[in-house]
């Protein structure tokens, strides 16, 4: 059996990276995570119980998702030029990148979602594991390369060259690791996970290549106990012991290792605390909107035994003499309304790299040289961004020539550098469309309060007039209008 290693970066990195995957994937399960616990939300059974309805309630509204996918509708406007490379690329591989069904445009795509979200993506060149003499050989068995998408989260070690000038910053070895569910003989056979760590490196001059298979703690190489997001983690050990899988294997023709990384700042390095703060933002609003929705009523009397009980229907037709009915309100929604407001405007003012246009309380008094030059900024961003996707795509390229046993090979495909204010405006518009989307929400207190009136179980009449009142209304005046037309409406009734 073998040990390996974590490189210092992914240790340090990777709680970063899984964070930024899943305010991008917004899964609501993963996102309760997420939540920060109020004071009152103790150990106590009380507080535990607080804490969980809250909890159950709270649904995560996605940010990163459409930020990231409005950037990268404006890289890929247009769809990249491959006219150069058909001597290495057929047709079918070019509709079929990856062996999954994705074409050249979608993988780049994804590879620079990716890369923007992360703010690291590796590009694999990979190949079926059967060695053949030469290409016509290969041509003839159907063999052909493959491209791969590594998520910095499944390269856990890596060494580069740091001494040979013509290799400086090319990986001399590095590994990635993934769950696999291996073939089966037959459909009666039980699916079985395994955790498996290839090793890629340089031996004599060739690209070299190995497999192992993580030792499980049912003491085999397969297991059924373990869920993938488990067994994963059980990788990222440095105690974890691996056993060879098959013996090691080499392409002399492929002289480096034909991996290509696409590396820099995470574009949502500065929206992710917005985001997260959002989230619990909104989580307690929720909060308040819930319990304005069944606002208690309370009752004190003049009595020796006075006390302070619910208010039930009951319990108001046989109030003593001297009695108060009193409302006990939660607090008016409507400074979390504005303060989640400017955090939702202040996340895409980040995102979207539009500081001072996006910002809806303060555009009317920007000057039109202001705008311009953000305008142009943003420009300028998109045009270097392509750039530097189009220089890691062709090296993508010369590693996928070498597999056609083409050395120092030149053509390249070329991506849309055509970006002006237009495509700007165009993408300002997106974030204005999903700003209003996301405006909406607040139906949710119209809801809480027809909840109430429900419960409160007035006549029809009466209750269809309130239910028009509620839908008609403005949600900024619902917080307090309602709440007051509501408990007149139980009082009166009564």
């Amino acid at each position: 059996m073998h040990s390996f290693y974590l490189h210092p970066d992914y240790e340090a990195l990777r709680s970063t990276w899984a964070k930024y995957q899943d305010f991008y994937d917004g899964d609501n399960e993963r996102m309760k995570n997420y939540l920060i616990r109020f004071a009152l939300e103790d150990e106590s059974p009380d507080g535990k119980a607080a804490w969980n309805q809250r909890k159950n309630r709270t649904f995560y509204v996605n940010f990163c998702e459409p930020i990231i996918s409005i950037w990268v509708s404006m890289l890929f406007k247009r769809s990249v030029d491959t006219s150069e490379v058909a001597d290495i690329f057929t047709d079918q591989e070019l509709d079929n990148i990856d062996g999954e069904g994705n074409s050249i445009n979608t993988f780049i795509k994804k590879w620079t979602t990716q890369y923007l979200l992360l703010g690291k993506s590796y590009a694999f060149v990979d190949s079926p594991n059967v060695l053949v003499r030469n290409q016509a050989d290969a041509n003839s068995a159907g063999l052909r390369p493959y491209g791969q998408i590594w998520s910095p989260t499944e390269v856990p070690d890596w060494q580069k060259e740091s001494i040979n000038g013509s290799h400086i910053g090319k990986f001399t070895s590095i590994h990635d690791m993934r769950v696999e569910l291996p073939l089966r003989a037959s459909l009666s056979h039980q699916p079985t996970l395994q955790l498996v760590r290839r090793s890629f490196y340089l031996k004599d001059g060739a690209f070299t290549m190995q497999r192992f298979i993580a030792k499980t703690q049912d003491s085999t190489a397969s297991s059924t106990k373990q869920s993938a997001v488990m067994l994963f983690l059980s990788g990222a050990q440095n105690t974890t012991q691996w056993i060879p899988d098959g013996e090691e294997k080499s392409i002399s023709e492929v002289s480096e290792i034909p991996v290509t990384i696409m590396e820099d700042r995470s574009w949502l390095a500065e929206v992710i605390p917005q985001a997260h703060r959002y989230y619990n933002l909104d989580s307690n609003h929720d909060n308040i909107i819930y319990f304005n929705g069944y606002p208690r009523l309370a009752i004190s009397t003049n009595q020796s035994m006075a006390s302070i009980m619910p208010a039930s229907e009951s319990t108001v037709m046989k109030l003593p003499e001297g009695s108060t009915l009193t409302q006990i309100s939660s607090d008016d929604p409507t400074a979390s309304e504005k303060n989640r407001a400017e955090v939702r405007n202040m996340i895409f003012r980040i995102g979207l790299n539009q500081i001072r246009q996006l910002d809806g309380g303060s555009q009317a008094v920007q000057s039109a040289d202001t705008i311009r030059q953000e305008k142009e900024f943003t420009v300028a961003l998109a045009k270097e961004t392509v750039l530097n996707i189009q220089q890691g795509v062709n090296s993508f390229v010369q590693h996928w020539a070498m597999f056609r046993k083409k050395k120092d090979y030149a053509n390249t495909i070329k991506l849309n550098t055509d970006i002006g204010t237009d495509d700007v405006n165009e993408f300002i518009q997106l974030y204005n469309a999903f700003a209003t989307k996301v405006g909406q929400y607040p139906e949710t207190s119209k809801a809480m309060d027809k909840k109430l009136i429900e419960k409160v179980g007035l006549n029809s009449e009466d209750t269809s007039a309130i239910f028009d009142e509620i839908d008609n209304a403005e949600p900024a005046e619902t917080s307090q209008t309602q709440r007051a037309n509501i408990l007149n409406s139980f009082v009166n009734a009564r």
